[in-house]
């Protein structure tokens, strides 16, 4: 597991399409760090102009899918597989952007969480 050395909470957003990008941009503007993963092994042409709206140190992986997600009071473990190996992953949020064939509910134990007031649905 891994864990970030800076005291800006980490989210991992799942999915590099137009949502996803707009996600992290939106997260990064309020001091979140967050992590944008990608189960497609490069960007289509859909997001190119989006793309280059991400601040330079978005860290984003490729080839990159949640295999599982275990949620706890103050945020969650990430299981995520790239090229046959695994790392499970601490984040404050997880946001699934990922589209009709979603994978960031893969494995969750996670319950909908209503970001504004806190309260679990």
């Amino acid at each position: 597991m891994t864990s970030s050395s800076s005291s800006r909470k980490r989210a991992l957003v799942v999915g590099l399409g137009v949502s996803g990008i707009a996600t992290a941009i939106g997260l990064r503007r309020i001091g979140w760090e967050p992590v944008i993963v990608e189960r497609a092994p490069g960007r289509g042409d859909v997001e190119r102009a989006a793309f280059a709206a991400l601040p330079h140190d978005v860290e984003i992986r490729y080839a990159t899918t949640p295999t599982h997600i275990e949620q706890d009071a103050s945020g969650a473990e990430v299981t995520l597989e790239h090229d046959g190996g695994s790392v499970t992953e601490r984040y404050d949020l997880v946001v699934g952007a990922d589209g009709l064939r979603s994978t960031s509910g893969v494995s969750s134990s996670a319950r909908t969480t209503d970001i504004c007031t806190g309260s679990a649905t």
